[in-house]
């Protein structure tokens, strides 16, 4: 745009709601409102509106908006007048004509011939005669598609049978028959559009013209459309009983006939054609006669019907594909609604301007803030324009992982003042790992009564939580080594234990869980006091910590396997804790009393813990894993059974 002083040129839009109707010839001379707007669909720059709603009859439209009165209400100097009318109406129904599939009107013709045999009379039958009630005529053993009429005598004189038939053929047609659709209005007006003495703007405008109908050019610096519902007051002529009958002996290739006398036609010739060749076969009709009953019956189904108010209709498109007819129709138009865009730009056809506000961004801030939370962009905007200005302000686009609202915000400022506006940004990251992101977001300002648009970008900076499974552990790859990972919160990962030399990570606990264990094997837990694993002191080899189930217990991460487990481990040291110290107490007990000062219930007391706390340790290597667990009860059911015959009191009778 081109500014002139402290305005802006635009382009200018003068829209006219326009009313017809059929009883008066007054003339329209003004506008009832007009507004200055930004913008238009067709041209850059403001638009002016001027709307006219009649609230009485008139068939013509000379409308005069002076620049002074544009001025008036709108704010807004013209340097022209604009002068618009609109006349000479013409207002018609259209019917398409349309193919279904109706059968055409044909002449008929007799046929009859004598034959020596049956196959002669079938050959020339099912060659010659037609097909008028789709159902077919049965010839001896045999059923022809075609209707027919035959009769057989014996001749004494040859001493053979002689065979005759009778039938029907298709004598030309009249034309093709398509049903007539439903009507549309068209109008069509003229219009002329005059900015001051400058060369006038011209058109014809019509509905009746598919997209040049609705939107057309009115010179170069003009565009009219029409977008309301045309309705004349008055329905066109209806459809009811009316078919068209295409052929090139009609006026401009088509004839408006009775649908009814259609009907009448063909259903004659269905229902009665075989009772007429049989008529004929037995000698009461003649083949004339017969032809002159069926071609009647056609003749009068392809007249003009007169009686229709299409009986006249004038053809505006005489092909059968896409035939179409025109009714015309007395009444004039009313209320259809017309659009007409001026351009009055730089080099427009008329030129409008307006003081306005004018936005200028003179500060930006952007956000840091972590994922779970949101932050706050912001922009300071002031009006250096001569005029108040409505500044509306929304953020636009954002780097990959960031949103902005999308919501819109609108202030008035006046000259010289100066609106701030903010707008909530989010993060979202499928990320698993604590990292941080950073981008930017864009904020637009514009003035609502120019379109004049300023915008400006600023950072944006997030922190990602690391995301995991609360409970649950996972196996990363590490120089070659399985490293265990879990997540005691659901937000970070935190290293649990590394499975070196021939030891892999393997599920336990129900697939929740790792274990560092030699391939093929299952189940276990590992490190320190209450690690999953713990290696024997010299063999260096590395057994599962019974003591690993009791911290998942006392930690809330205990399921109902690692309640199990714990149980039949502490069968497993009560039983090995009653066998060894009773069994192997005794030995013992021999041993220290010899060597050690000891009573006897300190030794089987150290001997029983120990021994309970080995069978214990080597029962949790075995329930870890299903199949152990079963070996386990088994075992527990057999060391029962020892302790109870090794501590069974001996009974001499």
């Amino acid at each position: 745009m081109k500014r002139v002083g402290n305005c802006w040129k635009a382009s200018v839009a003068a829209f006219f709601l326009l009313m017809f109707t059929a009883f008066a010839a007054a003339d329209t001379t003004s506008v009832d409102t007009v507004s200055y707007k930004s913008n238009s669909e067709f041209f850059d720059g403001e638009v002016l509106q001027a709307g006219y709603v009649s609230n009485f009859a008139t068939d013509k439209i000379n409308v005069h908006l002076g620049a002074s009165e544009i001025e008036s209400k709108t704010g807004a100097t013209a340097e022209e007048d604009l002068t618009l009318s609109v006349s000479h109406q013409n207002t018609y129904a259209r019917y398409p004509l349309q193919e279904t599939g109706l059968k055409k009107i044909y002449g008929w013709e007799g046929m009859k011939k004598t034959f020596d045999t049956k196959d002669q009379l079938w050959n020339w039958v099912t060659s010659n005669c037609a097909d008028f009630t789709e159902g077919g005529v049965a010839i001896g053993d045999r059923t022809s598609k075609v209707e027919a009429a035959a009769k057989s005598w014996y001749d004494y004189w040859t001493g053979s049978y002689n065979y005759q038939a009778f039938c029907l053929r298709k004598n030309g047609y009249y034309g093709d028959v398509a049903d007539i659709g439903s009507p549309d209005e068209i109008f069509r007006t003229e219009w002329r559009l005059q900015a001051g003495d400058k060369n006038p703007q011209t058109a014809i405008i019509t509905n009746g013209d598919g997209g040049s109908g609705v939107v057309s050019n009115l010179g170069r610096y003009a565009k009219v459309k029409w977008q309301g519902n045309l309705d004349t007051g008055q329905n066109p002529p209806l459809v009811d009983d009316e078919l068209a009958i295409h052929g090139n002996n009609y006026e401009g290739g088509w004839r408006v006939i009775s649908e009814q006398r259609y009907d009448n036609y063909w259903n004659y010739i269905k229902n009665d054609g075989n009772r007429l060749l049989d008529k004929w076969k037995s000698g009461d009709y003649s083949e004339s006669y017969i032809e002159g009953l069926l071609n009647g019956k056609a003749e009068n189904a392809q007249k003009r019907y007169s009686e229709s108010p299409l009986a006249n209709a004038e053809v505006l498109d005489s092909s059968f594909q896409s035939g179409a007819l025109k009714a015309d129709m007395d009444s004039r138009l009313a209320y259809p609604e017309f659009n007409v865009y001026v351009d009055a730009g730089e080099n427009g056809y008329i030129t409008v301007s307006k003081p306005v506000g004018k936005p200028k961004i003179v500060s930006s801030s952007g956000a840091s803030f972590g994922e779970l939370s949101s932050g706050r962009i912001s922009v300071d905007v002031k009006n250096v324009g001569g005029a108040e200005g409505s500044f509306s302000a929304r953020a636009g686009s954002c780097s990959q992982y960031f949103q902005a609202d999308a919501l819109q915000n609108t202030k008035r400022v006046a000259p010289g003042e100066t609106a701030s506006y903010s707008f909530r940004v989010t993060f979202t990251s499928t990320s698993m790992q604590q990292a941080s992101y950073t981008g930017r977001c864009s904020i637009t300002v514009e003035d609502t009564g120019s379109g004049r648009e300023v915008s400006t970008s600023v950072s944006v900076e997030a922190t990602q939580q690391s995301e995991c499974t609360q409970g649950k552990e996972i196996v990363k790859q590490k120089n070659g080594n399985d490293v265990i990972y879990s997540c005691p919160d659901g937000l970070k990962i935190q290293k649990q234990d590394t499975c070196t030399g021939e030891l892999k990570a393997v599920f336990v606990n129900n697939d929740i869980q790792y274990d560092c264990r030699e391939e093929g094997t299952g189940g276990g837990s590992g490190g320190g006091l209450f690690g999953k694993r713990f290696t024997l002191p010299i063999t260096g080899t590395q057994l599962s910590n019974p003591l690993n189930a009791f911290e998942n217990i006392w930690s809330g991460d205990a399921n109902a396997l690692n309640w199990l487990q714990v149980f039949v481990t502490f069968i497993a040291f009560l039983g090995g804790f009653a066998l060894v110290g009773v069994k192997l107490g005794k030995i013992v007990d021999g041993l220290a009393t010899e060597f050690i000062p000891v009573k006897d219930s300190h030794v089987r007391l150290v001997i029983g813990l120990l021994g309970g706390g080995m069978i214990a340790t080597a029962v949790y290597q075995l329930v870890t894993d299903p199949l152990g667990l079963l070996v386990t009860v088994l075992g527990l059911v057999v060391m029962g059974y020892l302790y109870l015959s090794a501590s069974a009191p001996e009974i001499n009778l």
